[in-house]
């Protein structure tokens, strides 16, 4: 064994520059691989799936600690793992679970891990 031996200029550089053809067909693949799960589960519109969400939580009303909450209310739930979502509740369904739809997504949570619930008053 003679020693380390190092790559020259020209190496480093036509390695880079596989590099980047590689990286290019990747991210093709992977925007066309996208492009092709989108369409296989298109979202029409946002009125069709809250509908598809009302058929699956169809309770109006839940019971959590004495305390009444009814859809439609503004919500603030903590849970057992300290996260807290603040949503419209949406409603409930007989597994045990209920649906909560805030600014920015529809999060679906079991009443068995909620610590606690607040009504917002808005």
């Amino acid at each position: 064994m003679e020693g380390i031996v190092f790559l020259d200029f020209d190496e480093i550089i036509y390695c880079l520059i596989i590099s980047f053809f590689v990286t290019i067909i990747i991210k093709f693949i992977l925007f066309f691989r996208k492009i092709e799960i989108e369409r296989i589960y298109p979202l029409k519109n946002e009125k069709d799936f809250l509908d598809t969400i009302y058929k699956i939580f169809p309770k109006e009303l839940i019971t959590f600690k004495g305390r009444m909450y009814k859809k439609g209310m503004k919500i603030k739930v903590l849970l057992n793992n300290s996260k807290v979502y603040e949503g419209e509740l949406i409603g409930a369904n007989s597994t045990g679970t209920i649906c909560l739809k805030t600014q920015d997504f529809i999060i679906t949570i079991k009443i068995k891990t909620i610590t606690e619930i607040n009504s917002l008053i808005s």
